[in-house]
């Protein structure tokens, strides 16, 4: 049943769709589930540092708190992305019913 979502017009099976969609899902579900879980136990999330996002530095939630959100709603943004990345890539317009 999933192999039919990643055929080519060929018959063939595409695996660079299938490889893209398994990487959009892992970042939602990754995300969702255990990284911001993750940061609102531990009250830690790493981010930039810097405005030239050259390296990341962790920020806490008891010293920063709007700095800590900002950066919590900024990786809850990559749950739909993932999930945009996924469906696009099993629904999207190179597929041929």
């Amino acid at each position: 049943m999933i192999a039919s979502y990643f055929q080519n017009p060929d018959g063939s099976f595409a695996v660079a769709r299938f490889a893209i969609s398994l990487i959009g899902a892992a970042l939602a579900l990754s995300t969702l589930f255990w990284f911001l879980p993750k940061a609102l136990k531990t009250g830690k999330i790493p981010f930039f540092a810097d405005m030239w996002m050259s390296q990341m530095t962790e920020v806490e939630r008891a010293s920063r708190p709007a700095y800590f959100w900002l950066a919590f709603i900024s990786y809850l943004l990559l749950v739909p992305l993932g999930a945009y990345i996924f469906l696009s890539a099993c629904f999207g317009p190179h597929h041929h019913w």
